[in-house]
């Protein structure tokens, strides 16, 4: 019944394999689960593909290069957990299981999930790409305007934004659209 389930289970006997971005874009690409799109610039092409992509559940994910006025590299990825054989492959899971399988491991992963108490390490891939003071400027990332119609470049809209209260402590989370 639960084979996407079993799968994990036997996966994770295996060498643990870099669990990065660049690691999973490989995993997509190989899958055929990718569609590489180079030159579309930011103002109204990538917006307007990625709703096109995003109407059907299961089409692919899309990742932009060659942006018009940013270095190649500077990428955007979209698209990502729009089909169930995308989310299970980033579960570790068969990626042929079904939707049914996948609610069952999510279900069983909810109740049984431990947490993990986080781990200061002094560097790391992360802090590969780091600026300061007046070297800072967001516009050096290729963020789209996602509609017509917004008021400028979104660089989350669909993100989870995780705060805390300076004050109180006080910790509230949200999926905001995080203009530039």
């Amino acid at each position: 019944m639960d084979t996407a389930v079993k799968t994990r289970i036997t996966a994770k006997s295996a060498v643990k394999e870099r669990q990065d971005l660049r690691a999973w874009i490989a995993r997509l690409r190989a899958a055929g689960e990718l569609q590489d799109i180079k030159g579309a610039e930011r103002e109204r092409e990538i917006g307007g593909i990625v709703d096109i992509y995003q109407r059907k559940i299961g089409n692919r994910a899309v990742l932009f290069d060659d942006i018009p006025g940013h270095p190649r590299g500077h990428r955007i990825l979209a698209n990502i957990l729009t089909s169930v054989r995308r989310i299970n492959i980033t579960l570790g899971l068969d990626p042929d299981a079904g939707a049914t399988d996948l609610v069952h491991y999510w279900r069983r992963y909810m109740k049984e999930a431990r947490a993990i108490a986080p781990v200061t390490v002094p560097d790391g891939p992360v802090m590969e790409n780091v600026l300061t003071g007046t070297d800072i400027d967001i516009f050096k990332i290729p963020i789209p305007r996602w509609h017509e119609q917004d008021g400028g470049y979104y660089i989350g809209t669909g993100d989870m934004v995780i705060m805390r209260d300076p004050d109180t402590g006080w910790i509230n989370y949200g999926a905001y659209r995080v203009q530039a």
